[in-house]
């Protein structure tokens, strides 16, 4: 019976050794899981603090190169940059703080779920951010690249007009005016770029362009016009036609003072009375 007793207590004090093995083994091995995920999630932080320094330094950089909106849009973008910054070194020190015991094992678990969506989001607002200081930059390097291509074609379009005025002898005044109210608001941009403030040119540079390009349709126009001019001349000499004189006297005011529309309308009334 003694006997008895005693294996009993021994297979008894085996079975709980052998439970109390097990559960301690199962409970190291989810430790050691966990303390894997917790690497893991830190690692993460790290290359997150990687990538937002390049970023915010070069924001940071920027604020002191530039003025205006301009300035404006980088010290945001940096602000941005700061905050993720942060907030991946904040959670990477509580992450760094995490100690794995029994006890602490569920609180640990269950805070993970939450820092690695934190995780995603911030790499999330990293990338959105990038992407938007990417843009920033590049629309620098645009409007740096019409700013040439725009006074190009405005150094054009001023030897086009003198030439046309030495070779017709008229003064073309309202395209000489156009071309100066053109120019001053291609020197107003000029001086917006020159602040460093390219933001605030965009707008005024898309109007430039307009104008450049609308001179330059006019004056091209006029070329056409001059060289109507002395076929609608032989007609008025061969023909004694008051209106059609009348007609050719206005073309030829609206010529002179480089009167597009103008001269443009007479010549089309003079050309319907020639009957051409």
């Amino acid at each position: 019976m003694l006997v008895t007793i005693i294996q009993v207590v021994v297979t008894i004090g085996v079975a709980l050794f052998l439970i109390f093995f097990i559960r301690n083994m199962l409970q190291n091995k989810r430790n050691r899981h966990l303390e894997q995920e917790v690497r893991r999630l830190a690692k993460q932080h790290d290359q997150l603090l990687s990538e937002v320094l390049e970023p915010y330094h070069t924001s940071t950089d920027l604020i002191k190169l530039t003025r205006g909106e301009t300035k404006e849009r980088y010290e945001e973008l940096s602000e941005r940059f700061l905050v993720i910054l942060n907030t991946a070194k904040e959670a990477q020190q509580n992450l760094e703080g995490l100690r794995i015991t029994k006890d602490s094992y569920g609180s640990v678990l269950a805070v993970l779920p939450r820092a690695e969506q934190q995780l995603t989001e911030e790499f999330e607002k990293l990338s959105n951010a990038t992407k938007q200081l990417q843009a920033l930059n590049q629309e620098d390097k645009q409007v740096s690249a019409q700013m040439k291509e725009e006074k190009s074609k405005l150094e054009q379009l001023r030897v086009e007009l003198q030439s046309l005025q030495q070779e017709s002898g008229y003064s073309l005044q309202n395209l000489q005016q156009k071309f100066k109210h053109v120019s001053h608001e291609f020197s107003e941009v000029s001086e917006q770029v020159e602040r460093l403030d390219f933001i605030a040119a965009v707008e005024e540079l898309t109007q430039v362009k307009e104008s450049i390009a609308e001179t330059s349709e006019r004056l091209n126009r006029m070329k056409q016009l001059l060289k109507k001019e002395n076929e609608v001349a032989i007609h008025v000499k061969n023909e004694q036609n008051e209106e059609l004189n009348h007609f050719f006297d206005k073309f030829k005011v609206a010529l002179e003072a480089g009167e597009v529309d103008k001269a443009s309308h007479f010549m089309q009334k003079a050309f319907k009375e020639a009957q051409l």
